[in-house]
């Protein structure tokens, strides 16, 4: 094995591969035509350079030959781990090992002592499939470590550990995790979620820390017996709810960032995002399925799916790992194969495209500690806002990238900043905010973003001299309303729409001296909960409309802070996927923004577009995606902004290798995007001034 690719294996391949084999051994059908050379022909069709290839999966039984038990029955003599390893040296793929971790479903019928217990006892897990064990468990952790010593000893240079996460309930209330709570926090451990508890909020402080310790703990397991053995956790719940219990410092136990998904293109483009945001110095890789979904075995997606899937990784400078399922004898579809090796077809012109760092001029926040239900809102309004934001950003085709709590040292990188719903803020991290505003930094932030809840006295905003505002408590129910100040901007951005409907209650506030009001709070007629059959004390029977007359506490507000800017909401309207609220938050944004973006473009809102700088090849990489299913001949027009001191050379099609041509002013270079289907990446090759 070269020692190129030991160290640099994930940097010269884009595209990539995984064969799920979640099948356990209680039938002898049960992977008995399993034949690693077929697979790994079949994946050499579809493009993939590297295959992940499964050591343990989610039903816990061994496919390498192991001494530690647990060994899948139905392969006899045979080793499908090792044997799948050395067909990908004969057919020149990079194999990779993928383990279960947690998810294991053999350990936890074996070893009693290590199953994870929710607080309302066994029973729940019983009744479904997957068997959790509990990384607090010492034993189980001493048996993960001996499985990688034999793993290890194989040729690849990467391994994959999945579910690095808590389950589905929470919290864990085995032995192991009651008595590590009470010997660290001096107290039991809470049972029932509850946001504004304090021992709540400390367990979920400790389950994050140990889901982190046993991350590390992998890690350096890893590292101390191949050191050259590249290495990542599944990150795909920064994204997800705080059952979790996964930190953004999860990266920091991982060589490169890795999450799969499926939760549709603004999902997938916001996850690359955030990947380049919290690992910038190697390519992520990003996953999903190539069926309907991890539940459905047989439906294949379209093509036009397929190539989105692909592209979405592409544009944003990461790695695509497709994801297929093995049928239950261990046998593959070869006509999946066949459409695959079309995308392949698709895909293989931008395959020196990887990496390069992601241009942008708004910053979207994402908060890990934010995502939970807790401050009197429902759901998951972090998340749910800050993905509305990343849509609306898209779709207007403004450049945007992602900064979160771990990362609020590259605000200065932003011209401005979205705070989408963020729960929870400390004073340092205030501080942080405070200072980049007073510098000249520009935010949008909505409602109950930066509330000290905690405080001793009474509730307030922790940057209140930023916002401009003082909270004054919560109003209205499921429905409130942002009804514009006369027949402004602010209007016309709505139009033909006099107010915005906001499905939630809102922040209540008071506009403090300097700050300008540019809407208002408005109410129900009647609160949505007062209508009833007998009397009918609603407005509409069908709907809850504004009262007559807006409230006088603020719903939008702008105000100066330093050499900055702050407009404030009431409510995360963001998150509300009506054409009205798109617009007024790309109005909002548009007027945060004081110097020219990065780029400019005419296209049509179902055209993603990114631009990425390439330094080690002195050039910019323009990519445009169409999303729109099924896809049809779209055309655009982008003015690119140069970087500082470069002037451009040419303007080169990937696809096809052909200059294009473009228009040059100082600084700038316009290019008209000929009518595409799918995808279209440009270099614009620059030479230095």
């Amino acid at each position: 094995m070269s020692e190129n690719e030991v160290v640099r294996w994930d940097y010269r391949t884009p595209f990539r591969y995984l064969v799920d084999m979640h099948v356990p051994d209680w039938d002898p059908r049960m992977m008995a035509a399993f034949e690693a050379d077929a697979h790994v022909r079949l994946v050499k069709r579809t493009g993939a350079q590297s295959l992940m290839i499964y050591a343990k999966s989610h039903a816990g039984q061994c496919f390498w030959n192991t001494r530690l038990g647990g060994r899948h029955r139905v392969m006899g003599a045979r080793d499908f781990f090792g044997d799948t390893v050395a067909a990908c040296r004969r057919h020149g793929l990079i194999p990779r090992g993928y383990f279960s971790v947690i998810f294991d479903s053999w350990a936890y019928e074996q070893h009693p002592d290590w199953r994870q217990v929710p607080a309302t006892g066994e029973a729940s897990v019983l009744k479904q499939r997957y068997g959790v064990v509990c990384p607090n468990a010492p034993g189980y952790r001493d048996y993960v470590a001996a499985c990688l010593q034999e793993i290890l000893a194989y040729d690849i240079p990467d391994i994959f550990f999945d579910m690095m996460f808590w389950p589905w309930f929470a919290p864990c209330c085995c032995g192991h995790c009651v008595e590590r709570f009470r010997r660290e926090q001096g107290r039991e451990l809470p049972r029932v979620p509850d946001w504004e508890d304090d021992a709540w909020r400390a367990l979920q402080r400790s389950r994050q820390a140990w889901m982190l310790e046993f991350a590390r703990f992998i890690y350096q397991t890893v590292k101390a017996r191949r050191s050259d053995v590249t290495v990542s956790h599944n990150q795909a719940p920064f994204l997800l709810g705080w059952e979790f219990g996964v930190p953004f410092e999860l990266v920091e136990a991982c060589d490169y960032a890795f999450g799969d998904f499926y939760g549709g293109p603004t999902q997938h483009a916001l996850a690359c995002k955030l990947y380049q945001a919290l690992k910038p110095e190697s390519p992520f890789e990003f996953a999903t399925f190539v069926k309907r979904n991890p539940q459905d075995h047989v439906t294949v997606k379209c093509d036009d799916e397929l190539r989105i899937d692909a592209a979405i990784p592409m544009l944003h400078g990461g790695a695509m790992l497709q994801i297929d399922a093995v049928n239950v004898d261990g046998t593959l579809n070869p006509a999946v194969y066949e459409r695959l090796d079309a995308v392949n077809r698709f895909r293989a012109p931008f395959a020196a495209s990887m990496g390069g760092q992601l241009l942008a001029d708004v910053g979207l926040y994402l908060d890990r500690e934010s995502m939970h239900p807790g401050g009197g809102v429902k759901g998951d309004l972090h998340v749910e806002a800050a993905t509305g934001a990343a849509r609306v950003l898209q779709e207007a085709h403004i450049p945007f990238g992602v900064v979160t709590n771990v990362t609020l040292d590259r605000l200065a990188h932003f011209q401005a900043v979205v705070l989408p719903g963020v729960l929870e803020m400390t004073d340092a991290q205030a501080a942080v905010v405070r200072r980049y505003v007073e510098g000249g930094g520009r935010i949008y932030a909505s409602g109950p973003t930066a509330l000290d809840r905690f405080g001793r006295g009474a509730t307030r905003y922790l940057p209140e001299d930023v916002f401009g505002v003082r909270f004054a408590g919560y109003a209205g129910e499921d429905a409130t309303f942002l009804t514009p100040v006369g027949a402004g901007d602010v209007m016309a951005a709505m139009a033909p729409q006099d107010h915005v409907l906001y499905r939630g209650a809102c922040c209540r506030a008071e506009a403090l001296p300097g700050t300008a009001v540019l809407a208002r709070v408005t109410l129900p007629f009647v609160p949505p909960s007062a209508g009833r059959t007998i009397g009918q004390t609603f407005a509409s029977i069908h709907s809850n409309p504004p009262a007559l007359a807006p409230e006088a506490w603020p719903a939008l507000t702008v105000h100066p802070f330093g050499k900055g800017l702050c407009v404030w909401s009431a409510m995360s309207f963001e998150k509300e996927a009506d054409p009205a609220a798109r617009a007024l938050l790309t109005w909002v944004i548009r007027r945060l923004l004081s110097s020219p973006c990065w780029f400019e473009a005419e296209a049509p809102a179902s055209v993603e577009i990114t631009l990425r700088h390439d330094t080690d090849r002195n050039r910019l990489l323009l990519g445009l995606l169409h999303l729109q299913k099924p896809a049809g001949p779209v055309a655009a027009r982008v003015q690119v902004r140069l970087p500082e001191g470069a002037r451009l050379a040419k303007v080169v099609d990937l696809a096809h290798g052909a200059l294009v041509m473009h228009r040059t002013t100082p600084g700038m270079v316009s290019v008209d995007v000929a009518p595409f289907d799918h995808v279209v990446m440009l270099a614009l090759e620059l030479e230095t001034a």
